[in-house]
């Protein structure tokens, strides 16, 4: 579908920019002869479809299967990061060695400043959250904090080996030395960097969350001997800060999901009325980059500026299917689901009536809902939901009222100025004729309001609100099932003049009128009886603009 910026049920607004633009009074030259004259100001013709196939941007698209307009509006409610999705606690392992009575002999028992080594092997569970069960971890940054306090009085070297933790292959494996200088406990501490090692946890292929250490203590025997009770301590930290890819069963991560809004900004200019959708829609396109699904729903959808709250239950906010996983690295999977009135109670019509500015998700979510299965997630997964308001043109809008500011500088529109020796005293008056040719199913009353630089009201240009559009004409005689109900058969004309006396005018000058307020209010066919009307993109509006001066003209000079 084709893209375009257009606020359409506003194109009442629409037309009196395209007018506004047109008129350009300071272009008209004085004749030599006649004090009266007309002169076309030029000519705007709208077609829709055009306007739809050279304007492609944001929030008007032509939809190829329903050949209708839709307005609409696409905001991110979530994203999940691999980190909203597992979360990794710090790792903390406390071995102690004590000598048994036989290793104690085996110690003294050699000559002063000879050696003998003991291994211990330790077995560490590695602890993770949510019922997850690992089978590797590649870090992508991270630490291994040791810390080493010794009680005996002789000299020590101790080898930190985890077999299961490899860089390009190489297990880690870390040498300290404790010497003893006269006093106990001797201390040593170190930071050992482990980013881009592999943590393996499945200890050979036979488990999860596991892995395997082995210590050797060298001691050298230095004639003092020993008390029987002496211990070294091995405390270990271990920061997984990152990583670049997890594999194994991640669990149930639940409640990983908040509030996220979607701006509905087609009411910001909306003063007044209402404009009734009658087949609105939420599309939601559910990425997912993780091996994992995801299961989401929403718990309320609400417009909290709406003066009547308006709560959605319904099936649509509770059976969005499960976001799939994607079946290998570097692929993505997207979900799709339709909020729309079939699954909403109250209505999702009922909680636009009001012309909400934004739409608020309170939404949860939860991994592996179907339980233990294989997962992987990489560094950069995540999985994200986009929200397309989308707004048919298809329905009724009443007594909308719209409201826009433009820059406008009276003394130059009327070609009052040193250069062409025209001043006040030389005009009569000025008459805009504005024919309008409407094909839309909508008419415009409009107001335009002269200010100042501080938009203080100076005067108008109609005594009241001026209806320049009159509706297309609509047959709603046809049944609900034909295509051309609610379409647009006939066109319709309307001319409108708009008379400045000279009076006005110098009212405008002398009161340096600097700023247009325009003001529409608009009204689609039949909208008092709740008739939906349809917006198509060979839909036209022809304007013919044109200006007559009067001049007082002295003819004795």
């Amino acid at each position: 579908m084709k893209k375009v910026l257009l606020p359409l049920f506003a194109i009442a607004l629409t037309m009196t920019n395209c007018i506004k633009k047109e008129i350009q009074l300071d272009k008209i030259t004085t004749p030599t002869m006649d004090p009266s004259f007309a002169l076309p100001l030029g000519r705007a013709t709208l077609n829709l479809g055009n306007l739809e196939q050279n304007l492609d941007a944001n929030n008007l698209i032509y939809n190829d299967g329903t050949n209708l307009f839709e307005i609409v509006f696409n905001d991110r409610l979530f994203e999940l990061s691999a980190n909203d999705m597992i979360s990794i606690p710090a790792q903390t392992y406390n071995n102690v060695f004590v000598l048994s009575g036989a290793n104690q002999s085996s110690l003294l028992a050699l000559p002063v400043g000879s050696s003998i080594t003991f291994t211990q092997p330790f077995t560490n569970t590695f602890t993770i959250g949510n019922g997850a069960l690992l089978d590797s971890v590649i870090i992508q940054s991270g630490q291994l904090i040791v810390d080493l306090s010794s009680q005996f009085k002789h000299n020590a070297t101790i080898d930190i080996i985890i077999p299961s933790l490899t860089l390009n292959g190489s297990p880690l494996h870390k040498s300290y030395s404790l010497n003893y200088t006269g006093s106990t406990p001797i201390l040593s501490n170190a930071t050992i960097d482990i980013s881009g090692y592999t943590l393996d946890l499945t200890n050979n292929g036979t488990t999860t969350n596991t892995f395997n250490m082995s210590i050797p203590l060298q001691l050298t025997n230095s004639g003092n001997g020993l008390v029987g009770n002496e211990t070294l301590n091995t405390n270990l930290q271990l920061n997984i800060n990152s990583f670049n890819a997890i594999w194994g069963y991640l669990g149930q991560q639940t409640n990983i999901l908040n509030q996220d809004t979607s701006t509905i900004t087609l009411f910001d200019n909306l003063a007044g009325g209402e404009i009734h959708f009658e087949d609105p829609q939420i599309r939601l396109s559910i990425g997912n980059t993780a091996g994992l699904d995801v299961q989401a729903q929403f718990s309320a959808v609400f417009a909290p500026t709406n003066s009547i709250t308006v709560n959605l239950g319904g099936s649509g906010l509770t059976t969005i299917p499960t976001i799939a996983r994607a079946t290998n690295p570097g692929d993505t999977t997207i979900t799709t689901h339709i909020i729309d009135n079939n699954n909403t109670n109250p209505t999702l019509t009922a909680l636009l009536d009001e012309g909400p500015g934004e739409i608020v998700y309170s939404s949860t979510a939860t991994t592996n809902p179907n339980g233990v299965s294989q997962n992987f997630v990489l560094g950069d997964a995540l999985v994200w939901c986009d929200a397309e308001v989308s707004l048919p043109l298809f329905g009724w809008a009443r007594n909308f009222t719209l409201v826009d500011t433009t820059n406008f500088d009276a003394a130059s529109v009327f070609g009052i100025n040193v250069s062409n020796n025209l001043t006040i005293d030389d005009l009569d008056k000025a008459t805009v004729r504005i024919i309008v040719d409407n094909g839309l199913p909508i008419d415009a009353g409009v107001q335009i309001y002269f200010a100042d630089t501080n938009h203080v009201l100076i005067d108008s240009l109609f005594t009241g609100v001026e209806n320049i559009f009159e509706q297309g004409i609509v047959d709603f005689t046809l049944p609900l099932t034909d295509p051309n109900h609610g379409k647009v058969t006939q066109a319709t004309k309307k001319i409108t003049d708009i008379e400045l006396s000279q009076t006005t005018i110098r009212k405008l000058i002398d009161n340096n009128v600097k700023k247009l307020i325009y003001k529409a209010v608009g009204l689609t066919n039949n909208a008092n009886t709740g008739q939906n009307v349809k917006i198509y993109p060979e839909y036209t509006v022809d304007i013919k603009v044109s200006a007559k001066v009067d001049l007082k003209v002295d003819l004795e000079n």
